[in-house]
């Protein structure tokens, strides 16, 4: 008698979960979800987010040139607490 057995392995939701769309923000104060997925897609001068802890998404898109967006002049932390986060591509300058 053959006998198969099959086994089921939970990877939990995140292994299943859908990458969302980002959103492309110009300015520090438009990443209003802690949650959310963000992409940068121009210098950005100054600012403060618009939350202080941060599990979301966020990185940066390079010009034709392969040349990625700056953020400069931050006087205080991008985020006070950064949990579980993706942060990739992030170009600081004068921090």
């Amino acid at each position: 008698m053959l006998v198969m057995t099959f086994f089921v392995v939970f990877l939990g939701e995140t292994a299943w979960a859908q990458t969302p769309t980002p959103t492309p923000i110009t300015s520090l104060s438009s990443v209003s979800d802690p949650n959310g997925s963000y992409i940068i897609t121009q210098d950005i001068s100054g600012g403060t987010a618009g939350v202080s802890t941060f599990s979301g998404t966020l990185t940066a898109q390079a010009d034709e040139n392969g040349i990625f967006p700056v953020i400069s002049g931050l006087t205080q932390p991008l985020f006070i607490t950064v949990t579980g986060a993706k942060i990739s591509n992030i170009m600081l300058k004068e921090v």
